[in-house]
């Protein structure tokens, strides 16, 4: 098995970053997708995820919890405060000759409303769905879409809501062996459920502390015909919804000779998908398939309320545009070929000696190219890592991006977003890390500008 690299990953800070237990079949991964001509990955986070790996988790091994961003906050220092139960509802905004600052945040706590003032600059982290929505109902977005819901327009940014690109999957459930130790059987059987619980309340082991870690990243020259990604490739110039610097990007990717992770698998013990509940006395297994780099790109937009103007509480409306027009269909040719790949993995040993046959989609839907495209756009669904939707403009500014290289919202200078809306372009990654590496460049960005401030009083 691979095993983790100190001297990439560290040895110390906030985030604890470890190998978890994982269930006994995962020892099969690494040689059927070697056999397949898949490299082992020695580290996946130096550089290049390339390869087939063991996963790494964001757990504490020594209490088996979860460690998430709430650790930086662990040594509160005094000017730190934190409201739960909080809802902001409007960024404050005042004119200042063609440009705003925020002053402000207006939230509800309790079933009361507050407001809140900033001295120096406030900073958005409410995601891709979020962010750009608390944009728009703060003034600050596309005049037709904050016309239509009503909401006065302030900074005129076309780009808020736009871009948005998302991680698509499909998950191949498959029958395996019953005698397995399978994470459905604490679903099905209520006793073994508590004893795995009392096992991990008293020892912080067993099927409990059991992590999806079965990953393999795959370049396109490895999952489909030379022919194919030819044209594929020429078909990436005709992309629509970028500008002319992603556009060539995105081109590049479809490159003979590239070497990126284009696609995930990823394989664990239980069924995993939303649309098939399988047959009792059956156990199942999930083959997920990922695509990384999207051509996609959907949106998400406050829209007209009821009740007048539009509140946090109302759902944006959001189309991620899976599969829709050329870049649509150029994604779903990908995940097309990439599923006679799927199939090859759980055909091939030592893997292939737990499946006893393909369950969702059946042999007979695998075997039909048409059934089996058919069947890819009704079961695709989101990976939960959308970006986008505050990006970057890089150089054409506000015409193709909601905030600068250092994070400020255009035309509104003290206002920040630090989260995943702001990356241009969907990245061949779970992003966890890389949201975190956002963070913490914007606190020095930050602490740069205020040192800058400080220096020319």
């Amino acid at each position: 098995m691979s095993s983790p690299d100190a001297t990439v990953l560290g040895t110390s800070g906030p985030i604890s970053v470890h190998r978890t237990d994982y269930l006994p079949t995962h020892v099969l991964w690494h040689p059927t997708l070697n056999a397949l001509g898949v490299e082992t990955n020695p580290c996946h986070l130096a550089g290049s995820n390339v390869g087939v790996w063991t996963n790494l988790h964001a757990v504490d091994v020594t209490t088996q919890t979860r460690c998430s961003s709430t650790r930086y906050c662990h040594d509160q220092p005094p000017n730190l405060h934190i409201l739960t139960e909080a809802t902001v509802h409007e960024i404050l905004l005042q004119q200042n000759g063609h440009d705003y600052t925020a002053t402000g945040v207006r939230f509800a706590c309790n079933g009361q409303d507050h407001v809140v003032s900033a001295r120096r600059q406030v900073i958005l982290s409410a995601g891709a769905i979020m962010s750009p929505q608390l944009l728009e109902l703060s003034g600050i977005g596309n005049p037709d879409v904050l016309a239509k819901a009503g909401v006065p327009v302030k900074v005129n940014s076309p780009m808020v809501g736009e871009n948005l690109q998302d991680h698509m999957m499909c998950e191949f459930i498959l029958e395996v062996d019953p005698t397995l130790q399978n994470p459905d059987k604490l679903k099905q059987d209520e006793s073994l459920a508590k004893e795995a619980l009392d096992v991990y309340t008293k020892d912080r082991k067993g099927p409990l502390t059991y992590m999806p870690c079965a990953f393999a990243y795959i370049p396109l020259n490895h999952l489909v015909p030379p022919p194919v990604l030819a044209d594929m490739h020429s078909r990436a110039g005709g992309l629509t919804g970028f500008d002319a610097d992603k556009t060539a990007t995105l081109k590049a990717r479809y490159n003979g000779a590239a070497k990126l992770g284009q696609m995930e698998y990823i394989f664990d013990l239980g069924n995993w998908s939303p649309f098939f509940k399988g047959e009792p006395g059956k156990q199942y297994g999930t083959l997920l398939q990922l695509l990384q780099y999207p051509n996609a790109v959907g949106s998400t937009h406050i829209k007209p309320s009821p009740s007048g103007k539009p509140s946090i509480e109302e759902k944006p409306s959001i189309d991620p545009c899976y599969y829709k027009g050329h870049n649509g269909q150029l994604d779903l040719d990908i995940m097309e070929q990439c599923a006679q790949f799927a199939q090859r993995i759980v055909s091939t040993e030592p893997l292939a000696s737990l499946i006893k046959a393909p369950a969702y989609p059946t042999a007979s839907t695998l075997n039909d190219p048409s059934e089996l495209r058919r069947w890819i756009v009704d079961n695709s669904l989101t990976d939960w890592h959308p970006v986008g939707t505050c990006g970057m403009g890089g150089r054409a500014g506000i015409k193709t991006g909601v905030v600068d290289e250092r994070l400020r919202v255009y035309r509104v200078p003290n206002l920040r977003v630090v989260d995943a809306s702001v990356m241009p372009l969907q990245l061949s990654t779970h992003p966890q890390a890389t949201v975190y590496a956002i963070a913490e460049k914007a606190a020095h960005m930050i602490l740069e500008d205020m040192e800058q401030d400080a220096a020319t009083k």
